[in-house]
């Protein structure tokens, strides 16, 4: 299990860059064969994170911690 923090500038937020470096993130994980799945732990009032998880085909796995999952196909 590995630990990665993705925080962008405020000059840069709304402009799609969390989302494009979510998907880049997700290919590469998941181009190792071994890899099942990406868990992501936000903090509860980032919707503008939720919202970028969810476009890149995470789902809520617990509400109370506020934490997402993927699993590879």
């Amino acid at each position: 299990e590995r630990l990665l923090v993705i925080a962008l500038q405020e000059a840069y937020l709304g402009k799609g860059f969390g989302k494009e470096i979510v998907t880049l993130l997700v290919r590469k994980v998941f181009s190792f064969p071994d890899s099942r799945r990406i868990t992501a732990d936000i903090d509860k009032e980032n919707k503008a994170s939720e919202k970028t998880l969810l476009s890149c085909g995470f789902a809520l796995l617990d509400a109370e911690s506020s934490r997402y999952i993927l699993y590879n196909k």
